[in-house]
């Protein structure tokens, strides 16, 4: 009975509607100075773990947040936006034949090593690109939140391209206009465009022997052309 009595002379301040709860804040911080130090306890444990979600949720934004944009023209012209995880967030169609082509393909939500052999494989079968062509060119240019990463990932993205025209013996040159300081430094020396004087080293790259008063001699459209044979040639000859 004494123990009934004086259950009931510590609650005769609290009413009904005021009991102390966890799942009731404001009735929690109302009769802060009422509550036990494992009520108290358990408020703390539970902002520490809210805290801990917070940043959790913040750092996975961050985690797949904006990375960059990519550039690719062949007779399509599209910007891919990517993010963090390199997967494409979103796509815009310059030109009238990449949005008749692509009306009814989601390009998005994808890597972009599957977007790019998709546009790929949409040149191919329209035969803008074929085996037996040597006008086959390729541009592609990365901008990158991070300069850092510019290369790195332009450098990727052309292994893509490059294992996907390869595994269908088709030759393309691959230009961009992410320039060396010494491209621009060797190509101002000869004269040349950074796209020419790129052209002519991957050339000659291929060839055991080249005059290089002949590969100068040639126009880009023409470097190209011989760029496409030459690599033909070596590479994808049966």
């Amino acid at each position: 009975m004494k123990k009934e009595k004086v259950n009931k002379k510590e609650n005769k301040n609290i009413s009904d509607g005021d009991k102390i709860s966890l799942l009731n804040p404001v009735s929690f911080f109302r009769n802060f100075d009422k509550a036990t130090p494992k009520q108290i306890s358990a408020v703390i444990m539970v902002a520490v773990i809210l805290v801990f979600m917070a940043f959790g949720i913040a750092m996975i934004s961050v985690a797949f947040s904006f990375r960059g944009y990519i550039y690719i023209e062949t007779s399509y012209k599209i910007e891919l936006t990517v993010d963090s995880r390199d997967t494409v967030t979103a796509v815009n169609f310059l030109n009238q034949e990449s949005k008749q082509a692509f009306k009814d393909t989601d390009l998005t939500n994808i890597s972009t090593e599957s977007a790019l052999q998709k546009i790929l494989s949409y040149e191919v079968e329209s035969r803008r690109f074929t085996e037996d062509s040597y006008d086959n060119l390729l541009f592609i240019r990365v901008t990158n939140k991070n300069t850092e990463y510019t290369i790195q990932d332009l450098e990727r993205y052309i292994s893509y391209i490059q294992h996907y025209l390869d595994e269908r013996k088709i030759s393309a040159f691959v230009n961009t206009d992410c320039f060396t300081e010494h491209e621009i430094t060797r190509s101002n020396e000869y004269k040349i465009t950074p796209e020419s004087y790129r052209l002519i080293v991957k050339t000659a790259e291929l060839l055991s022997d080249y005059d290089l008063k002949y590969l100068l001699s040639l126009n880009f459209e023409d470097g190209v052309r011989v760029y496409n044979r030459v690599y033909k040639a070596k590479y994808l000859s049966v």
